[in-house]
Parts: C-alpha cells; structure tokens; sequence
C-alpha cells in the first residue's frame, strides 16, 4: 500500500511539477477548462478530507461524497480516487493538502498540492520593421495569455548566436542584412501553446549621407536668417530715430493781447493844433 497515495496527472488540461518544496507538487491548469487530478489510486476503504488554504473542501467516507459550501459546483470527485474540476477558475488557485486515514483510524501521512490557473496564450502576432542599415527588426506578441514565452524558427531551425541575429529581449529578434525565408514565432506558457508564421519582407539599406547633408544644409540656413534677422532688429530703432527727429524740435510759442481802450487813450493824448491867422 505504499504506492496506494500519490498526485498524478491524467489529463493535458493540467500540467505538474515539483515545487521548491519537495513535498509539493505545482499543477497548471488551464482558464475556463475542466481538469482531473489524481488524487489517490482508489478511494474506498478510505477516509479522506481536502482542503485548501486550511479551508475543508471535502469530506469522504464510506464511499460518501460531502462537499463544504459552494465547493460541489466546482468539483466532483470520484471513488477511483479522481478529482474533477468542473471549470478552472482563477479562485481556484492555492495549496490543497490531503488528508488521507483509513477506516481503522491508520493516518496516512498528508499529501500537498500546489494548483495554478492560467489563461492560455493565443497564436501571437508578428510585426516587421526595416531599419535603417538593412537589418530586420520583428516582434512578437500574444495578446492573450498569462506569463508567454517566446522562441524562434527559421525555415524550420532554430536562431542562434551562428545566424545574424540579435534579442533585444523585448520579445523581439533583429536579424542581419539579406535575412530572408518564413519565420515562426511560437508562444506557450504552462497550460497552453501556439505560433505564427510569416514569410520575411525584404529590407533594402538606406544611404543616410543625403540625408544628413540635407538636414545640415537645413541648420546651416536656419542661423543664417537668425543673423540677419536679429542684425536688422538691432539697426532698425536708429533709423526709425533719426527719421522722426525733426519733428519732435521744441516750438516756442509767443501770445499776443491787443488792448482796444489803450489805443484809444493814446490817441486822445494827442496835443490839439491851433491854427491862427497872420494879418499884415
């Protein structure tokens, strides 16, 4: 009865691994889908109980399935030993322990389990972008999926240090000049794999020295009319100056008062004449 206890994996909806620690067993499962684990070979003739985060899920006894609170719309477990999950939900995820005894009261020493649930990746999407000197820089996203990692082909074999090539580690690749063929880039994480091909376009290197002549000649231009701009600011107040100068002369202005009765008694003034007559 030694082997009679045991975490198997009997379905590709789930994937198990060791842990860090050795006596858990990490299993993967996938979102949205059902999943069997292995729980015992054979559950009659014992008692088991599982829990998860120190929760009870179950209880069974005597062929007798007794699930805690809403735990029985989210599994079903069988007495083959079988442990069913209807639809893998994120919620899901924790450390399970079960406790194993048999019928005489015999404790069998608990088993722990360690259930991820992930979103699979879907097939990712490739973007290619020319660069300046030749190269090939392409991308690769999955817009779905937990956690992807990304792995390249060309024509079938895989991108290595012996091909031009380089991975900017932004899920990306920037292949060498005259790179050409079909080019696949496969996406998968724990529960989940999927790829895309596409055929390379052709980059043709870009002569940068027209270019840069181009935008020299530009900046050169540019401080040419700064000059000339800022020199004919600077001159143009002293024109504007000089051109309104005699205008601006000082007038002195004179005022003039005619007083009538002044006039008038000066003319009275005026010693009366006396003319006589000379008799001889």
């Amino acid at each position: 009865m030694s082997a009679v206890l045991g975490l198997f994996l009997i379905m590709t909806a789930v994937c198990g691994s060791a842990g860090s620690d050795s006596n858990i067993i990490t299993h993967y499962v996938a979102l949205g889908r059902p999943a069997f684990i292995q729980l015992i070979n054979g559950a009659s003739g014992y008692e088991l109980t599982l829990r998860k985060d120190g929760n009870q899920v179950f209880r069974f006894k005597k062929d007798d399935i007794n699930f805690q609170e809403n735990w029985g719309s989210q599994f079903n477990f069988y007495t083959n030993g079988t442990l069913m999950i209807i639809k893998a939900e994120r919620s899901l995820s924790g450390i399970y322990t079960l406790e194993v005894f048999h019928l005489n009261g015999t404790n069998i020493p608990s088993e722990r389990f360690l259930l991820i649930i992930e979103e699979p990746v879907t097939p990712p999407a490739l973007s290619p972008l020319c660069l300046p000197h030749g190269e090939l820089r392409v991308s690769c996203s999955s817009p779905v999926g937990d956690n992807p990692q990304y792995s390249w082909l060309l024509d079938g074999l895989p991108l290595n240090h012996s091909r031009p090539v380089y991975d900017d580690g932004k899920r990306a690749v920037i292949l060498g000049k005259n790179t050409s063929g079909k080019l696949t880039c496969t996406a998968k994480n724990n529960v989940s794999k999927a790829n895309t091909t596409e055929m390379l376009p052709s980059c043709a290197a870009v002569d940068m020295m027209p270019m840069l002549l181009a935008a020299l000649g530009t900046v050169v231009l540019l401080l040419v009319l700064t000059v000339v701009v800022y020199s004919y600011c600077r001159k143009r107040p002293h024109v504007q100056a000089e051109e309104i100068k005699p205008d601006t002369e000082e007038l002195t202005y004179a005022q003039v008062t005619f007083n009538k009765n002044k006039s008038r008694r000066e003319k009275r003034a005026e010693p009366e004449v006396v003319y006589g007559e000379v008799r001889k």
